[in-house]
């Protein structure tokens, strides 16, 4: 009877854990199953596509959006059920919205995902419908041409990077750029200084309501720690109307760069704030 007993409540246990499980599932919200399978979905098609750098990277994005077309009313249900007034979620809890930190906490706290899909390649999907894309280009070292000026040759050290493109997009789940900065050049080193070349920086804008760039700016810089930098710059206001819902509109300040060392390492990142 007491073995019996035990059973009877173990199964009950199970049952009730099971009927919550059941029930915590069926309480998630169908327009965030729905971007979380149009994440997994594209994230298996840019892994599968081993892609390595901007061009083949946006190629299979297009192609993906262009096969699976995803509905409009998944963009109104969400900013209609969580009243997100942002274009990028989770902004209220971190001070100075300072991108990079930002990513990372959304990351760690397991509010977003980030994906490298090669050395030139990374992906940070939000829970929201909105995901940043991060790649570099590399193209051929530019010292060893005829067309470097003597000048750059002798303030130059011996050796140069490759010339490197990085990019910085900002898509909806539709598959659209909402906007994109870009800055290229290189890097000429020696083992004990190391010079910056800024061949261009831009940026392009997506198709919305209300956009405006302003204070952009482009250059270089020598930092105190000894690295050297190239940037394009700015603040970016842009805003997207949301069918029966209004606006979503965001203000942030966007610092896109690549840094070099003297031995000639590379590094590429963002400060946004």
């Amino acid at each position: 009877m007491k073995k019996s007993l035990l059973s009877l409540i173990s199964t009950l246990l199970l049952f009730s854990l099971f009927s919550a499980s059941a029930s915590a599932a069926e309480a998630k919200p169908q327009y965030l199953e729905e971007i979380q399978s149009i994440q997994d979905r594209l994230l298996k098609n840019l892994e599968d596509a081993h892609v390595s750098d901007t061009k083949e990277t946006n190629q299979v994005i297009n192609s993906f959006f262009q096969k699976n077309p995803v509905d409009k009313k998944l963009i109104t249900d969400y900013f209609v059920n969580t009243k997100q007034k942002t274009v990028l979620p989770e902004t209220k809890n971190v001070s100075n919205n300072d991108f990079k930190s930002y990513l990372k906490a959304n990351v760690e706290s397991g509010n977003f995902k980030e994906y490298t899909i090669s050395d030139n390649v990374k992906i940070t999907f939000t829970n929201s419908p909105f995901f940043v894309v991060e790649t570099v280009t590399e193209d051929n070292p530019v010292i060893n041409s005829s067309s470097v000026s003597p000048d750059v040759k002798t303030a130059a050290a011996s050796k140069a990077t490759p010339t490197r493109t990085y990019t910085l997009d900002v898509k909806g789940i539709f598959g659209n750029t909402l906007f994109s900065i870009s800055v290229e050049g290189y890097f000429t080193y020696n083992g004990t200084a190391v010079n910056p070349h800024l061949v261009d920086a831009w940026y392009n804008k997506g198709n919305f309501s209300i956009w405006q760039v302003s204070n952009w700016e482009e250059g270089k810089t020598y930092e105190i720690t000894g690295k050297a930098r190239i940037y394009g710059r700015g603040n970016f206001h842009f805003g997207i109307e949301i069918a029966g819902y209004g606006l979503t509109v965001q203000d942030v300040y966007y610092n896109v760069f690549q840094e070099g060392d003297k031995d000639g390492g590379v590094l590429w990142d963002k400060v946004v704030k």
